[in-house]
This record gives C-alpha cells, sequence and structure tokens, in this order.
C-alpha cells in the first residue's frame, strides 16, 4: 500500500499510524487495533492452507506483536487504568443525643459529605448538615506539586454569616 506522507489522515491513506492515541479516542482506536490483528491472523490461516510464502506469514505475525504491544500501551497509558486516580467518597451521619426531662423527644441531627478527585492533585468537597450549615472547597496542586491552591467557601448554621477564603502558595 503507498502511503501519503503529506500528513493526510483520511480512509486508506496508510498515515493512521501516526495518529495520536487520547483518553477521547482510546475505544477507538482499540477497536481498530483489534480488528487488524483478526485481519492478519485470518491472513496467515489463509497463506497457510495454501501454501503462501512462510516470509509474509512471519512478517503478519510480527505485526501482530506489534499490534499488542501498541494496545498494552495504550491500556496503560490512556485506558481505564488511567482512570486509576479518580475518587469519589460520600458520608452520612445522623445522630441524637439522648432523652432527657427537659427534652424528652430530641431532634435527630444528619450530616452528609461528599469529596470528589476526577484527576489527580485535584479535589472537589461539599458538606452540609440538618441545622442549615453547608460548605464547598477546591483544592490541588499542580504536577511539580510547587503551586498548591484551595478555596472555601461555608455557612454557619448559628449565624447569617457566610465566609470565604481563598490561598495559593507559589
Amino acid at each position: 500500500m503507498a502511503t501519503n506522507e503529506e500528513g493526510h489522515y483520511g480512509k486508506y491513506s496508510g498515515n493512521s499510524r501516526h495518529s495520536r492515541v487520547t483518553s477521547h479516542n482510546f475505544a477507538a482506536t482499540r477497536r481498530d487495533d483489534q480488528a487488524h490483528m483478526q485481519y492478519l491472523k485470518e491472513d496467515i490461516n489463509y497463506d497457510d492452507k495454501h501454501g503462501h510464502s512462510d516470509i509474509d506469514m512471519t512478517a503478519d505475525e510480527k505485526h501482530i506483536s506489534k499490534l499488542a504491544g501498541d494496545l498494552k500501551y495504550d491500556d496503560n497509558h490512556h485506558g481505564p487504568a488511567q482512570s486509576k486516580d479518580q475518587s469519589l467518597g460520600l458520608g452520612v451521619n445522623a445522630n441524637r443525643e439522648k432523652p432527657s426531662e427537659q427534652n424528652p423527644n430530641p431532634r435527630v441531627n444528619y450530616s452528609a459529605n461528599a469529596n470528589y478527585s476526577p484527576i489527580p492533585n485535584f479535589k472537589v468537597s461539599a458538606n452540609a448538615n440538618s441545622q442549615g450549615g453547608y460548605g464547598f472547597g477546591l483544592a490541588g496542586n499542580s504536577k511539580s506539586g510547587q503551586t498548591t491552591y484551595g478555596a472555601n467557601f461555608s455557612k454557619d448554621p448559628n449565624s447569617t454569616n457566610v465566609s470565604a477564603n481563598a490561598t495559593f502558595k507559589f
């Protein structure tokens, strides 16, 4: 097959080897590589049954090995394994004071919180309680760890005050 070296990435251009794999096109690239491997396996079987060259079959086998290596690399760098740093934490708490003579039916106090880290080095958190308090925060740092940042917003349940702060360290 002739390769168009001008940088065109169209059907049958032969330049697919230059396309960059990302987390967005990972699934399509994986399916394409698997289909290509399947085609090469069928080609080897056909050549074997019809007495074609061992050199061609060996080249196809090497190509399958390279595609398998590409799949393994892509799995580790762009696939679901790349998402292992994501995390989600949820918590709910309910408590109640002991009944007393002054308060025979104390109210149950509820609180809930959530923490989410969609990407490494970044976290979003939120909390709320049944007394009317709530808060929201962001925190993170650069990949190098040289810069950290954070912002918090909260409302105190015992007052009408709302507070916010931001922190940046370089």
